[in-house]
């Protein structure tokens, strides 16, 4: 559920504009309490394909090779 969905919600069905400030105040005083998700890998990755992203975005960070430049 994004962010501002809850609010958006009151909004459109009700026409009152709720911040999500206010919906965080009010779900943490009736108990809710929640963490922030974290991204975490399924798998290791492969050894091969690290090396080559690796190397693709070092690349990147570099820039184009630029032509007719001394």
């Amino acid at each position: 559920m994004e962010r501002h969905a809850v609010g958006g919600g009151f909004e459109g069905g009700f026409s009152v504009a709720v911040t999500p400030g206010a919906v965080r105040q009010h779900l943490l005083s009736m108990g809710y309490s929640w963490k922030r998700t974290r991204y975490a890998p399924a798998r290791e990755p492969d050894p091969e394909e690290e090396m080559e992203a690796r190397k693709e975005l070092e690349g990147l960070k570099k820039g184009p090779p630029r032509v007719g430049w001394s």
